[in-house]
């Protein structure tokens, strides 16, 4: 009886842990094929820049389902004065992007030299990737 209730306890082990080994495999091709830095970043340039915003445009990645999103991080100052002395004088927010856009940073203020980061964030939610910055755009006075 021992060695029947021994046995059993020795194949129910195993059991878990070939599903353990086989969810895993799963989870890591999962993250491997669908959660990466997106193999073909966009090409992102500065298509337009006016007195309140700066439109960018995003070539496409060839890379489907991969970038879910785009973030851009700006930060800018009021052109001829020193960086972040006066609250009046910076500006810094946050956009967020559809992978189809439109790609406008807007709510800017004029007369401001503007740097920023545009990130991805891939279909997992995880990033985001650093895909491309730009710095010294001035929107117009």
């Amino acid at each position: 009886m021992k060695t029947i209730i021994t046995l059993t306890i020795v194949i129910i082990s195993l059991l878990t842990l070939d599903c353990l080994i086989q969810n895993t495999e799963d989870t890591v091709n999962h993250l491997v094929n669908y959660c990466s830095v997106p193999r073909y970043a966009p090409y992102i340039y500065i298509k337009n820049v006016t007195s309140s915003a700066i439109i960018l445009g995003v070539t496409d990645p060839n890379d489907p389902g991969q970038v879910t999103a785009y973030a851009v991080h700006y930060w800018g100052y009021r052109s001829g004065k020193e960086p972040a002395v006066l609250p009046e004088d910076r500006n810094f927010g946050k956009s967020v992007f559809s992978p189809v856009g439109p790609y406008v940073i807007d709510g800017l203020k004029s007369g401001f030299v503007y740097c920023a980061d545009v990130t991805a964030i891939n279909n997992c939610g995880h990033g985001p990737f650093c895909v491309a910055c730009f710095e010294n755009v001035t929107t117009l006075s």
